[in-house]
């Protein structure tokens, strides 16, 4: 049987908060499945929690800026004009007026790429939802479809809504950017613990396979996917290192 490997992810490239996520959330995952871990693997997991504590609380207190309000403001905005033309799309693909059930069905066909997008993280949603309107824009037969069930409107506000998203996402980032105080300086000694975590646990699902750890493996390497997404070159060059 080949060995279990975690999918290529450089942690280098990844932004601080994206790091931090990354790490955070590993953490939570790991946590309920100590009793499982071996003495190693535990180990390893400690000394990622340790070292991840202070980063964390770094990061934390620097993304305390003005705009996150805005930014929130602006996501859920642009969640729920989203969710609104998915519902329109659905009701009227049960329609008895023939024209419109066929316009919704091939607008639900036009937005099966992009059904969850308001789940990604959120420069992947940003990224995605410009995507999708600018296909849209492009796509006269799927504008027409649009105007038949009345979300033509919609999409011109989620386009609009999405690119302030955008905007203020941008400056909030700018602004923290330019701060004097940053992670960059207790970021290594947690990236170094999370390789270390993820080599052990390769190491411990090869060598001696339990259910449990299996099931972590796998919630390990799909956060390391997700993050991967988050990369400006996601397609990661083949056999470069962490």
């Amino acid at each position: 049987m080949e060995n279990l490997k975690l999918s290529i992810l450089h942690v280098s490239h990844l932004s601080n908060e994206d790091a931090a996520s990354l790490f955070g959330l590993s953490c939570e995952i790991a946590e309920p499945v100590q009793s499982e871990m071996g003495e190693l693997l535990l180990a390893a997991f400690a000394k990622l929690k340790a070292n991840n504590k202070p980063f964390m609380q770094q990061i934390n207190k620097l993304h305390k800026s003005a705009l996150t309000d805005d930014v929130l403001a602006a996501h859920k905005v642009c969640d729920n004009v989203f969710a609104e033309i998915k519902r329109t799309v659905v009701y009227e693909s049960k329609s008895r007026d023939v024209n419109k059930k066929d316009a919704a069905l091939a607008l639900d066909f036009f937005l099966k790429p992009y059904r969850d997008v308001t789940k990604s993280p959120l420069v992947t949603q940003i990224e995605l939802s410009a995507e999708c309107c600018a296909k849209y824009n492009a796509d006269a037969a799927i504008k027409s479809a649009a105007t038949k069930i009345g979300v033509d409107t919609l999409f011109a506000e989620f386009e609009t809504d999405n690119h302030k998203l955008s905007s203020i996402y941008k400056t909030r980032n700018e602004e923290v950017s330019q701060r004097s105080t940053s992670g960059t300086d207790l970021r290594p000694a947690a990236s170094e613990s999370y390789q270390q975590f993820c080599t052990v646990l390769e190491q411990a699902v090869n060598l001696t396979p339990k259910p449990a750890l299996i099931k972590l493996f796998n919630s390990i390497d799909e956060l390391r996917k997700k993050h991967h997404a988050l990369l400006p070159n996601a397609k990661a060059k083949k056999g470069e290192e962490e």
